[in-house]
């Protein structure tokens, strides 16, 4: 049997397990664009037992995918859209939102960025993975054509660009 492991599972892993994203003390924890499950499922590893972990996608088939995946009772599944959360403003002390920007123009990527703002209270926390351009123009290209899937136009975008996108949304 086969199994595939992506890098970028082995980075989420890594940041969490090292404590460089350390979770311990997040209350209210919300995973923006979770898909299957792929973040939160490091999440429910790491977090605090106590920790409230909620997963918002657009699509209520990736939610069905992800809580068959995760196989635990514990994280709320909400689909919704994702510049417009369903939740109360500062509801969250801690925001994740893993490979979701290169699906999003810069407008969209603003307004999700907003967004994450808005739910975050003062003090919070707020993680983006997402994937970048390396220089090399060969496997930017080929990185492009990997991450297309179910992508019309993927995005890759420079940490200046992303930072510039943040500090537009309001994030110091």
């Amino acid at each position: 049997r086969h199994h595939h492991r992506s890098h970028a599972g082995r980075v989420d892993h890594r940041l969490l397990r090292e404590r460089r994203f350390d979770l311990r003390g997040a209350r209210d924890i919300l995973d923006v664009g979770s898909g299957a499950g792929q973040i939160a499922k490091h999440l429910l590893k790491y977090a605090d037992p106590a920790a409230r972990i909620t997963c918002c996608d657009l699509s209520p088939e990736m939610l069905r995918r992800a809580r068959n995946r995760l196989k635990n009772p514990l994280p709320t599944h909400v689909a919704a859209d994702l510049a417009r959360l369903p939740f109360a403003d500062e509801s969250f002390d801690c925001v994740t939102c893993g490979y979701v920007l290169k699906h999003l123009d810069d407008g969209g990527a603003r307004a999700l960025l907003i967004e994450v703002r808005r739910v975050l209270e003062p003090g919070g926390l707020a993680v983006i993975w997402e994937f970048g351009p390396t220089g090399n123009p060969r496997l930017d290209a080929w990185n492009a054509r990997v991450l297309a899937a179910g992508v019309a136009r993927p995005r890759l975008r420079s940490s200046a660009t992303l930072r510039r996108l943040a500090t537009e949304a309001g994030f110091p």
